[in-house]
């Protein structure tokens, strides 16, 4: 059951081996803070870590899911590739 809501979409982003995050830990990113958005799901390969806590780990080729405004997710992408 999935219905959408105005003025909020997700996004799926890749935690590359040259993240500043890939090695540190979700909270360490500070994303809700910074850019307003949500992480829902952690996906590491065939496993789908739902409702991250700040403590999760995050690695290289893990895929984080987020739910914000598009400016929001737009940040966030820029803040976990370094860019």
């Amino acid at each position: 059951l999935s219905r959408e809501v105005p003025g909020l979409r997700s996004d799926r982003i890749e935690i590359a081996a040259g993240s500043p995050y890939a090695g540190r830990t979700l909270g360490d990113t500070r994303a809700r803070t910074l850019t307003g958005t949500s992480v829902v799901a952690v996906v590491r390969g065939a496993d789908v870590i739902a409702s991250p806590t700040p403590a999760q780990p995050l690695r290289a080729g893990d895929v984080v899911v987020a739910v914000g405004t598009d400016d929001g997710l737009r940040s966030l992408h820029a803040l976990v590739t370094g860019g």
